[in-house]
């Protein structure tokens, strides 16, 4: 190519002679005057003349120097454009030929697959500077030059379902370039055009991914489209292109995926159905064969307007994996806010492990709480096998495939808006953890997030008014074709799958089997609320509802190792049952009288390790006093053993019971603010409340034993002539005593008693336990507790007991 011409030179014009022209004047003027000469005159004026002659003159020649340089270099540079056009264009021109669109290579009619193959990808056309150096660097960038990457890097496409056409360029790009082994991993669907896996390994690994953070750490080649005509990418770093994007609709696809992928005898692509693989779960869509929902899932969504049949077609949908999948492979969750008729025929399944419906807002929180364990238990049965999915887990663990079927989800995550999350994390996870939630709605817009529908690819549409609710949701459909689903029959729609094209079905409906020889399954998502009354199971005292198993457990108390046990709450809630149903589980236990000096004398009889039990303890602490509570509460923490314990829940005591106690046993009550404070369970029905945060039953069916008889007189002591101290020794006169009288008396004949005070008999009748302490010297000590009606506290050789007045007057 010619170099480019020189500018012209700047034109420079002589400047006017003042000094040639006016000196000669100046000395003709002088010469003139002084030799009176018309000679010197003359010479004075030709000579400016000639001067200026000679400045216009070459004046004139510069000036047409200058217009012949002008002519030259537009001349020149007209030649020089017309060449860099020509070298330009011939540039595109050879990247053009060299780089065409995949249409264009697939159209020529001496392309053969299986030649030799470039390894650049072109994905689009954009601006290419030269570099320095190049004939045409300097002179600006070209455009719709090809823009292309390296196939052999990996390639990764970010970007929603409207990326689909780039998706399918690039796809055909790495198809062309790989192997015959690698196009036969493929799915059959993408003859269809439609079937397109978002990850395949070619030349490299591609993938489609809906984020930066999703992409693998094999692909350097980063594509993100930015709108509907232009793409990113990054293959360089710190470097990002701009390319106007191209791509294939999905009949282009088609007709190349139909050149590259020619279906023989041989090929993967065509195979029988095996029900017995725990990587796939077949269904019928109302196609002619049945589909993969492991693989055109891994979730689906039946939509429509009411009266299409969404429903029967999810009932007949899950019915047809039934016929197929035993309940040791298969398992059905049923969410049915249709008043539970819609899938009515799913709960008669040996399937089925669970059903919720709109009439039950109890057990749709069991089932929202339900699902999210069932997933953690999933995740770690996993972790534990070392395995990513659940089809790798070795054949003898059983962990059947979970269908989650929904219907009127519009309802429900109104009703409920906490199951919105939870759906979106089961879809989002729940592929590798076998769990597949299909849902049957009105409307998608509104009901379902884009988070959501991200993760269902299997989409089944019915009868609708506006086609746009079809077009919408099923990729790459005409709007004629969406045109047909306003007067559809029921069960009448259009289907596509992740790898399946949209296909016209026709759902047939099926009935539940009138007679099933399979055994129910035992898997469980969720327990059911624990029943209103368990009857007595010995040993067990209640039924525990384990949410982390999912079962109902009875509980056996070991008063060895769980310590001492007290129940709280109001009148009414089954405070006595529950001791009685651990009191009938215990092999021996003692229950001690409601009278506070009786149960001090019962709790210092008691044999070491022995069970106390006291009902109503909180009153029992009340009738004692403050003085003599703390004698009852300096005996149970001396005492060997565990003790059982009863109180309600505005009690004053309570705080200090429950802080005696090892474990707390809460049933109903009724005030807010107290409730909250043990808890917030609030009203219960009798015998239910909760243990350690565990909701429990009381199991009924026993009583409380009797408490323990009153301790006896000491053997020895009746008969013996008593000292009497009291107020009123009348009453004494004429009865057997050694002595009567007031405890102040009793000092002045100290001398004589105080060597009998020990063997005899000592009866206090109606005097306190101080004045009788005060009265013996200290050698009698009868503890500060109230004296229960018609008794009296009487010691004998230092053992304090209860005896009747009967006993010794006559």
């Amino acid at each position: 190519m010619d170099p480019a011409p020189r500018e012209p030179t700047a034109l420079t014009l002589p400047r006017f002679p003042w000094i040639p022209v006016l000196t000669p004047v100046v000395l003709s003027l002088v010469m003139a005057g002084l030799f009176r000469s018309p000679l010197a005159l003359v010479m004075g004026v030709l000579g400016p003349a000639m001067v200026l002659g000679s400045w216009w003159e070459s004046r004139r020649s510069q000036q047409k120097q200058h217009a012949r340089e002008c002519e030259d270099f537009a001349r020149d540079s007209d030649k020089f454009d017309a060449a860099q056009h020509e070298a330009r264009s011939r540039a595109l021109a050879d990247a053009q030929r060299l780089r065409p669109s995949l249409l264009e290579e697939m159209r020529d009619p001496f392309w053969r697959d299986g030649g030799e193959v470039s390894d650049q990808v072109r994905l689009g056309t954009g601006w290419w500077t030269p570099p320095r150096g190049h004939p045409l660097g300097g002179e600006g960038g070209i455009p719709a030059m090809p823009g292309v990457v390296e196939c052999h890097r990996g390639i990764a496409l970010i970007g929603p379902e409207g990326a689909v056409s780039l998706w399918r360029l690039i796809l055909a790009q790495w198809i062309l370039r790989a192997t015959a082994e690698q196009r036969r991993t493929l799915p059959a669907g993408v003859r269809q055009g439609t079937g397109l896996p978002q990850t395949f390994r070619g030349p490299s690994l591609a993938v489609w991914v809906n984020a930066l953070q999703d992409v693998p750490a094999e692909c350097q080649v980063i594509v993100v489209p930015q709108g509907s005509r232009h793409l990113d990418v990054r293959d360089s770093p710190g470097v990002t292109r701009t390319l106007l994007a191209e791509g294939l609709s999905q009949s282009e696809f088609s007709w190349i995926a139909q050149k590259l992928l020619p279906v023989g005898p041989d090929s993967a692509l065509v195979g029988s159905i095996d029900y017995s693989r725990r990587d796939q779960l077949f269904l019928d869509v109302g196609d002619t064969t049945p589909w993969n929902l492991v693989a055109e899932g891994p979730h689906a969504v039946i939509w429509g307007a009411t009266g299409s049949g969404k429903s029967v077609t999810l009932c007949s949908m899950v019915l047809s994996m039934a016929e197929h999948y035993s309940p040791r492979e298969l398992v059905v969750v049923v969410i049915d806010f249709k008043g539970g008729a819609g899938l009515s025929p799913l709960r008669g399944l040996p399937h089925a492990v669970g059903s919720v419906s709109d009439l039950d807002a109890d057990r749709a929180s069991r089932a929202l709480s339900g699902l999210a364990r069932e997933m953690v238990f999933r995740e770690r049965l996993l972790a534990e096998h070392g395995v990513g999915d659940i089809s790798h887990l070795p054949a003898a663990v059983l962990c059947p495939r979970l269908v989650v079927a929904v219907d009127e989800a519009a309802w429900l995550l109104e009703t409920f808006p906490a199951w919105s999350s939870t759906l979106s994390d089961v879809v989002a996870r729940g592929r590798s953890l076998g769990i597949h939630v299909m849902i049957a709605t009105q409307r998608i817009q509104g009901v379902l997030g884009p988070a959501v529908m991200a993760n269902i690819a299997l989409r089944l549409c019915g009868r609708v008014s506006d086609e746009s609710e079809v077009t919408s949701w099923i990729p790459g459909l005409d709007a004629r074709r969406g045109e047909t689903l306003r007067n559809a029959p029921p069960g009448v729609g259009i289907a596509v799958g992740a790898h399946h094209p949209s296909t016209d079905v026709h759902v047939v409906p099926r009935v539940e089997p009138e007679s099933d020889t399979e055994e129910a399954s035992r898997w469980r998502v969720w327990a059911e609320e624990l029943p209103a009354t368990v009857p007595q199971t010995l040993p067990a005292w209640c039924l525990m509802d384990d949410l982390e198993a999912r079962v109902h457990r009875p509980l056996v108390y070991d008063p060895v190792t769980e310590g001492s046990l007290v129940v709280v709450g109001d009148r009414g809630s089954g405070r006595t049952s529950a001791l009685a149903a651990l009191a009938s589980a215990l092999p021996t236990c003692a229950v001690l009288d409601s009278e506070p000096f009786i149960a001090s004398l019962q709790l210092a009889s008691l044999h070491p390790g022995e069970v106390c039990i006291i009902d109503h303890a909180d009153q029992l602490f009340s009738r004692a006093g403050t003085d003599g509570a703390e004698i009852l509460w300096n005996q149970l923490d001396q005492h060997q053993g565990a003790v059982l314990l009863s109180a309600d829940v505005e009690s004053p005591q309570l705080r200090a019971l429950a802080r005696f106690a090892a474990k707390i046993v809460v049933l109903s009550i009724a005030k807010p603010e107290v409730s909250l404070a043990w808890g917030g369970w609030g009203v219960r029905l009798p015998g239910r409340g909760h243990c350690e945060e565990a909701e429990i039953q009381i199991m009924s069916g026993s009583s409380l034993p009797a408490a323990l008889e009153h301790p006896r007189e000491p053997e020895g002591a009746i008969g013996l002539a008593p000292i009497v101290l009291t107020h009123e020794p009348q009453r004494w006169e004429g009865s057997p005593v050694t002595w009567a009288g007031l405890p102040e008396v009793l000092l002045t004949q100290w001398a004589t008693l105080s060597r009998i005070l020990h063997e005899t008999p000592v009866l206090c009748d109606g005097i306190s336990s101080r004045e009788a302490h005060q009265a013996t010297g200290g050698r009698i000590h009868i503890p500060p507790l109230p004296v229960p009606e018609g008794m009296m506290v009487a010691s004998w050789r230092g053992k304090v007991f209860l005896t009747r007045l009967a006993r010794w007057q006559h």
